[in-house]
């Protein structure tokens, strides 16, 4: 549409805006994805300019594969440029686990409740039923790089996918990745939309994995949470709000 044009153009020079501007064309984008319904009429490569300066994105475009974008799966699911991903595996090789994606760490909670995307639930309950002894949630904005790495070395022993209510009452629909590795069982929790299932799972089980292989990617929403083994230490900084980038180390084995 031309008035959409219109406001993504406007919006390249807007420093402060007020309220989340994107939320109409992404939810266009959404029924698009999800539905079928007709694609906004849009310049991609313009809407990406835009929401990377107003929301602060810290990449440079040259790291990722296209530079430029002609449609909207050119952006959400762009690639790492082989200069990037040696200096990715780079970051890698220092720690016993590394980031598996781009996103923010969120807060800790060693008790209590914790939000996924929208549903609630007890921390520790969330631990006993993905038999697991720590977890580190991370959650991606619309700008980051959506495609999922393995943390470890290792095998993928199992790919389970969730729909929503499945994994417990009001969950979100998932996909849960099981990696045997030297560490112990690590399993990244890949949560894409609410309601239905927006991960792709690229990698095959059984195949041996090194720390950065991908496993899939969203096509849509987004939210990893990594589940731990005993004996890892989590050196990401729990606090909230740090940033990482895949093959960033988050956790070494003491």
């Amino acid at each position: 549409m031309k008035i959409l044009r219109e406001f993504v153009r406007a919006l390249l020079d807007l420093e402060h805006a007020d309220g989340n501007p994107w939320e109409q064309i992404f939810q266009q984008i959404r029924a698009h994805k999800m539905q079928g319904a007709p694609m906004p009429d849009i310049e991609v490569d313009d809407l990406a300019t835009a929401m990377n300066k107003h929301m602060g994105y810290d990449v440079e475009r040259t790291a990722f594969m296209p530079v430029k974008y002609t449609d909207f799966d050119e952006w959400f699911l762009r690639r790492l440029t082989p200069q990037t991903l040696e200096m990715c595996l780079i970051k890698a090789s220092l720690s016993d686990l590394c980031s598996p994606v781009q996103g923010t760490v969120r807060k800790k909670v060693p008790v209590g409740e914790m939000t996924l995307k929208k549903s609630v639930i007890g921390a520790d309950v969330l631990l006993n039923l993905m038999q697991g002894d720590d977890l580190l949630q991370i959650s991606l904005q619309k700008t980051d790089y959506h495609r999922i790495h393995s943390p470890v070395d290792g095998i993928l022993s199992g790919v389970v996918s969730l729909d929503k209510d499945e994994l417990f009452p009001g969950s979100e629909a998932m996909v849960v990745l099981e990696i045997e590795s030297p560490i112990g069982m690590v399993k990244v929790m890949c949560i894409g939309e609410w309601t239905v299932q927006t991960f792709i799972t690229t990698a095959d089980v059984g195949s041996n994995l090194s720390k950065m292989d991908e496993l899939g990617y969203f096509y849509f929403g987004s939210q990893v949470i990594v589940v731990l083994p005993q004996n890892v230490t989590v050196i990401a900084n729990r606090e909230g709000k740090q940033r990482v980038f895949p093959g960033d180390p988050i956790g070494v084995v003491l």
